[in-house]
C-alpha cells in the first residue's frame, strides 16, 4: 500500500485540475489520469508479487509431496 500511495503522490495535481476544467468527471479522471500515472507502480507490484509467489512454490511442492 505504501508503494501505491507513493505512486499516487507522484501524479501532479495540475493534471486533475486541468481535467476538471475540461469537464471530466471522477470516473474519467481515474481512467485517463490515475491509471496511466500508476502504470509503473502497477508493473512493479505485479512483477514483485509474481517473484514472491514463484519463490514459495518450493515449499508447497515439498509439503504436498507432488510428484511421488
Amino acid at each position: 500500500m505504501v508503494v501505491f500511495l507513493a505512486g499516487l503522490q507522484a501524479i501532479p495535481p495540475s493534471r486533475y485540475e486541468a481535467a476538471e476544467l475540461d469537464g471530466a468527471n471522477g470516473w474519467q479522471q481515474f481512467w485517463h489520469i490515475t491509471l496511466p500515472g500508476l502504470r509503473p507502480t502497477l508493473i512493479f507490484a505485479t512483477i514483485t508479487t509474481a517473484i514472491f509467489t514463484l519463490r514459495s512454490f518450493e515449499q508447497v511442492y515439498v509439503v504436498t509431496g507432488v510428484g511421488r
